[in-house]
């Protein structure tokens, strides 16, 4: 999928997607050079590896919080 930002407001690039629907993204995530009309590929990539590590840390979270 690819968006384009469309306008800058504030603190976020209003962007649109090839479908036109509209997506804020915090201006602080975009690289420096970006600007209106700047096109960028937006390609979700799966991390079972991160995912994994964060599970697990959520559960030790959970057990100290709920230990008796």
């Amino acid at each position: 999928m690819f968006i384009t930002i469309d306008r800058f407001e504030g603190n976020y690039a209003v962007c649109l997607t090839d479908n036109n629907i509209k997506i804020d993204i915090p201006r602080s995530l975009l690289p420096e050079s970006a600007s209106e009309g700047s096109i960028y590929d937006m390609s979700f990539t799966q991390r079972p590896d991160e995912e994994k590590i964060r599970r697990k840390r959520i559960s030790e979270k959970a057990e100290r919080l709920w230990k008796d």
